[in-house]
């Protein structure tokens, strides 16, 4: 109560100081200040600003202290401080009363001192709160990895005690309840399995992995388990290849087989039966492409017979019988394109190579064994052609007497008026020259089983 005294003293004396200077200010400035003002001018508010009072200020920075100091004081509470720091946590709440008392009675100086003495304590639990969480949810886990959920379960719980906000403890507890729903889930499966029931365990085993990956006693049940389903249905499916390879199914039988070797990888049996399998594959192909090759054949579809000949020698190039076929029917293929050449362009027989080529196309045609319908049609055709084309045919031709007649690959007729000449069918040019006169030139088709009109050769036209 004395010292409360004596600061109210002291904040008189301060005031009554700054009184007095005030009223010297008025009586010494305000005449001077009067005197030299212009005329007409407006006075102006002279602002006194009091500079804040030492101890005033010291005790308002010392209240704010306080505040923090209770916020902080009010979070390690919520953090149950209490419970893991019980005689540190009591020290400290006596030097906060300690600290109020200080600051109600106006004693900043001393309050100061011991709110920071307050501070330090409150960063010293801080900081053991940190090591206590770090800790427990470091053992939480090694419980984790042992298998036990409920020590597991404790140690996270007392991490989320001394920190509620760490969110390492909140997904470790979470595991550390997975954990406990595998291991019931685990003991389920015993029992299945023990009871005869695999299927049953099975589920329960998937469930214990669902829930904790990393318990590596439910994954060796499972696998456990698991194997012995394999081996039953294994040989399930391995029998229903075979029954399907017999019966010549071998789409089911390829998917059987590979099913039953993504159960046992490597396995000798399934192994032997991927190869039983394409070679029996293998002969049904090319059986089939026999048949196609002959059905070809009979139809004199070179082209196809001998690409499906080359298709069999693909899958068993020793085969004789696909070398002989796929040489027939090339050979036979070069023939009809030549036939259908000579065929579709007659004209060309005019021409003595073109047309003894033919006729030793006709031979060779002839001396065919197996001649099909389109053969032989396209050997009559040919060989009449080719008769037609070697017989000559009479043109008459025209002329004054005056112009020499010639006409190419034929020879030279000379003069004449009328004229009746043997050519080969085919195409020619006439020409008729004259002294004084113009040459002429004309064309002679001279068409199978066509009588040509005469053709008349004059130069009339004077140079």
């Amino acid at each position: 109560m004395r010292r409360r005294s004596g600061a109210a003293v002291v904040v008189v004396v301060v005031v009554a100081l700054v009184l007095a200077v005030g009223l010297v200010g008025v009586f010494w400035l305000l005449p001077k200040w009067v005197a030299d003002r212009p005329e007409g001018s407006t006075p102006q508010r002279v602002e006194v600003k009091t500079a804040p009072l030492p101890e005033t200020s010291r005790m308002v920075e010392v209240e704010a202290t306080l505040q923090k100091a209770e916020e902080e004081w009010g979070r390690l509470t919520d953090r149950s401080v209490g419970l893991w720091a019980p005689v540190r946590s009591r020290e400290l709440n006596d030097l906060l009363k300690v600290s109020r008392d200080l600051v109600k009675n106006g004693s900043p100086a001393e309050a100061g001192r011991a709110l920071e003495d307050l501070s330090a304590g409150f960063d010293e639990l801080n900081a053991l709160a940190t090591n206590l969480a770090n800790q427990s949810v470091i053992e939480g886990k090694r419980w984790l990895e042992a298998g036990n959920a409920n020590d597991a379960a404790a140690s996270f719980e007392r991490a989320l005690l001394v920190d509620p906000d760490d969110s390492r403890a909140r997904q470790s507890l979470g595991d550390a309840e997975r954990l406990a729903a595998a291991l019931q889930a685990l003991e389920r499966g015993g029992g299945f399995e023990r009871s005869g029931d695999p299927a049953a365990a099975a589920v329960e085993y998937r469930i214990a992995i669902l829930k904790a990956p990393w318990l590596g006693e439910a994954n060796l049940a499972l696998a456990r388990v698991q194997e012995g389903e394999i081996d039953t249905e294994y040989a399930r499916v391995l029998s229903q290849a075979l029954v399907a390879i017999e019966n010549g199914e071998w789409g089911p039988a390829e998917s059987a087989l590979k099913q039953a070797g993504a159960m046992r990888p490597g396995a000798l049996e399934v192994e032997d039966g991927l190869l039983r399998l394409t070679s029996l594959r293998r002969l049904e192909d090319i059986g089939r492409l026999q048949n196609d090759a002959r059905d070809f054949e009979a139809q004199e579809a070179w082209v196809q017979a001998a690409a499906t000949y080359r298709k069999i020698l693909e899958l068993t190039p020793a085969s004789l019988t696909a070398e002989e076929g796929e040489q027939r029917a090339t050979e036979r293929n070069e023939l009809d394109v030549k036939l259908k050449g000579h065929l579709a362009h007659p004209g060309r027989l005019s021409e003595t190579a073109v047309l003894n080529d033919a006729r030793s196309l006709v031979a060779t045609a002839e001396n065919v064994i197996a001649k099909g319908p389109r053969l032989q049609e396209q050997v009559h055709r040919l060989d009449d052609l080719v008769q037609r084309m070697s017989t000559p045919m009479q043109v008459e031709l025209l002329s004054d007497g005056q112009t020499e007649v010639t006409i190419y690959r034929v020879g030279r007729l000379g003069r004449f008026e009328h004229r009746v000449v043997e050519i080969l069918p085919g195409s020619y040019t006439v020409v008729g020259a004259r002294s004084g006169f113009r040459d002429v030139r004309l064309t002679l088709e001279v068409r199978v089983g066509e009588r040509p009109a005469p053709l008349a050769v004059r130069c009339e036209e004077a140079l």
